[in-house]
């Protein structure tokens, strides 16, 4: 679920406080049964932390519900999966797929701290700040791939992009691109990536994460969209999809972009709110 739901089992406009607190109860009544489970990522939780600045009160009762939901749950986080991932040759097995026990904790402390709030809402800001610079270079990356030769906006730029995703675009390259900077950063040696080519299957986080951020440059440098930092955690929620089943979520511009890459190629169900109620049971 991404952060909109989260905010949504607390507080909607169209839902009695009743029918909320008997969705509440229904989601954490079917992970105690084993009908379910909720996976969640750190970005998810950074981004429902900036709610304690507006409102605390609210802030207590998403965070109360998101721990008890999640559980042991949590991903270990995208860089480092894609690592683990690189060296499995695929998915991860649940045993190495969550954070372990004092990680867990770790978050816990620090989502229940004031102090450690507001530096994570600062690091959640930089993260999309870096974002969006990732997506202004990938600006001229695809111009020159257009055949731009002075950097500068195409005429019929949207049709140019169209073009660019459904025919040109590199993703392979694009994620082999992100590997390399992985051995850059000191997270592996390059060795690893000698004569490999990544595919969603040996790379599924990263593939889909790369898959979501060219989806990002077709809509909004194409459709010259508003880039936003909230992208970064869209991103993220969609590189985590190879772990989950279905994705709710009642963001327009989430659902658009992964239409846009093609839902019927993954193998996850994408639900908004309403059909969440209707799963759990509420009238």
């Amino acid at each position: 679920m991404d952060t909109h739901i989260w905010n949504y089992l607390v507080e909607h406009p169209n839902q009695t406080a009743v029918q909320l607190q008997q969705a509440r109860e229904s989601l954490l009544e079917g992970i105690r049964e084993d009908k379910w489970e909720v996976i969640c990522s750190l970005p998810v939780l950074q981004e429902i932390l900036a709610t304690y600045r507006v409102n605390p009160t609210k802030f207590k009762a998403i965070n109360d519900l998101l721990f008890q939901a999640v559980q042991n749950h949590w991903l270990i986080e995208l860089k480092e999966r894609y690592v683990r991932e690189l060296y499995n040759r695929g998915l991860l097995e649940s045993t190495g797929r969550y954070l372990g026990r004092d990680k867990r904790k770790k978050i816990k402390i620090l989502a229940n701290n004031k102090k450690d709030i507001t530096d994570i809402n600062e690091i959640t800001h930089q993260e999309g700040v870096d974002f969006k610079a990732q997506q202004e270079d990938a600006r001229t990356t695809v111009y020159n791939a257009l055949g731009s030769v002075d950097g500068k906006t195409l005429k019929n730029s949207a049709r140019a992009y169209q073009q660019w995703f459904e025919r040109d675009r590199d993703l392979r390259g694009w994620v082999y691109k992100a590997l390399e900077g992985g051995v850059a950063r000191g997270f592996y040696k390059a060795s690893l990536l000698k004569e490999f080519t990544p595919t969603k299957y040996n790379s599924p986080s990263i593939w889909r994460y790369v898959d979501y951020r060219q989806a990002k440059v077709k809509l909004n440098l194409g459709e010259r969209r508003r880039i936003s930092e909230s992208d970064a955690v869209d991103a993220d929620i969609y590189g985590c999809s190879p772990y989950y089943d279905i994705l709710v979520t009642q963001d327009n511009d989430f659902r658009k972009a992964i239409e846009l890459i093609n839902i019927n190629n993954d193998a996850f169900e994408l639900k908004n709110f309403e059909q969440l109620m209707q799963i759990l049971g509420v009238e």
